[in-house]
């Protein structure tokens, strides 16, 4: 299993999470710079 957004796979990455009826995988690392960048606009938005 690789991740969809960076194409690792899960011996590269601590976590994938897999939602498997739409195909798409994503891992712990594509999903820590996710939430980054939502606290990030957050953040702007005051």
């Amino acid at each position: 299993m690789k991740c969809s957004f960076c194409g690792r796979s899960e011996e590269e990455v601590e976590v994938i999470v897999s939602a498997a009826e739409q195909q798409v995988n994503i891992c712990s690392d594509c999903v820590e710079i996710c939430n980054n960048i939502i606290a990030e606009e957050r953040a702007k938005a005051g």
